[in-house]
């Protein structure tokens, strides 16, 4: 049990610092990512490292937040139920 923890959480860093690192050289794409569209919804904008992010309108961001939300839930119950499946 403790291995899918660590997983999930070296997985959600993984994900962060790729966005972190990868706005600087793709901009268009990294801005409908998770971490950078869930920035755009809530308006905590701001890039690191000295560059300026580009951010969606709230309304596309919270589609997107949503399109997101929905993509893992059912990630995680196709995970769930095979896991119930094979013990």
């Amino acid at each position: 049990m403790l291995g899918s923890y660590a997983a999930g959480i070296g997985i959600g860093l993984a994900l962060f610092l790729s966005e972190t690192f990868a706005g600087a050289y793709l901009p268009d794409i990294v801005k409908d990512l998770p971490f950078a569209v869930a920035s755009s919804a809530t308006g905590a904008g701001g890039g690191g490292f000295g560059r300026v992010q580009t951010t969606l309108p709230p309304d596309q961001a919270l589609v997107l937040v949503a399109a997101w939300l929905v993509g893992a839930l059912l990630v995680a119950s196709i995970h769930v139920e095979r896991a119930e499946i094979t013990g």
